[in-house]
C-alpha cells in the first residue's frame, strides 16, 4: 500500500443519517484523535516507541467508536 493511500472502509459498513447529538459526539472523538495523533508523533520523534504505541492502539479505539456513533 502507498505511504499517503489509506484504505477503504469494509463494503459492509452501513450508512445511516445520524442526528446532530452523535455527530457532535463523533467530532468531539475525531478531535481527542487528533490531539492525541499528534501526541504519537512526538513520542516517536523523541524515541518513545511503546508510549507512542498507546497512543495508536487508543487512537484505532476512538476511530471505531466514532464511526460507530454515525
Amino acid at each position: 500500500m502507498p505511504h499517503n493511500h489509506l484504505p477503504s472502509p469494509p463494503s459492509n459498513t452501513p450508512i445511516t443519517n445520524p442526528d446532530s447529538q452523535s455527530i457532535e459526539r463523533a467530532i468531539q472523538i475525531l478531535r481527542n484523535a487528533h490531539t492525541a495523533i499528534h501526541q504519537a508523533i512526538e513520542h516517536l520523534d523523541r524515541g518513545s516507541p511503546i508510549h507512542a504505541k498507546q497512543l495508536i492502539a487508543q487512537i484505532i479505539s476512538w476511530l471505531a467508536n466514532s464511526l460507530m456513533i454515525l
